[in-house]
């Protein structure tokens, strides 16, 4: 693809998706940089993020899933994919900054046999962000 029709692609999306794009590129950025080179204990790394939250507001369907989109359209194409827990802690960083309490959940799939970790992003009860459809998973942690 040029140049030309990136930005061509990008001018199609408007100004609130590019800026979506952007801010997911940052807290992969930050996720990657905590999960890779920062040295820190998981045990840290996982601590509620520092942004103070009120009460959760009520955001539409839409929103969380246009949050997920921006994660998975810039993960897909950074020269090394993201993994999941990279994933949830930009996710969980992106909804903290909107004042949406969120937790990590990390288990282990139930349907494989073999031994297969996965973290995904819930919102009281529901999966937000990283979510396998038609999969199973034992919960081993959640972090709030």
């Amino acid at each position: 693809m040029s140049s030309t029709d990136l930005v061509g692609r990008l001018a199609l999306l408007g100004p609130r998706r590019l800026m979506l794009l952007v801010e997911a590129a940052a807290s992969l950025g930050v996720a990657t940089f905590q999960v890779r080179w920062n040295g820190r204990s998981l045990s840290r790394l996982l601590e509620s993020p520092s942004t103070p939250r009120q009460a959760t507001p009520a955001l539409t369907p839409q929103q969380f899933d246009r949050i997920a989109w921006s994660i998975n359209a810039i993960g897909v194409r950074l020269p090394r994919d993201p993994t999941c827990l990279m994933r949830a802690l930009a996710g969980r960083s992106m909804l903290a900054r909107r004042g949406v309490d969120s937790c990590i959940r990390i288990g282990i799939s139930e349907d494989s046999s073999d031994f297969r970790a996965h973290a995904w992003v819930e919102v009281g009860q529901q999966p937000v962000l990283g979510w396998i459809r038609n999969e199973r998973f034992t919960v081993l942690a959640q972090i709030s």
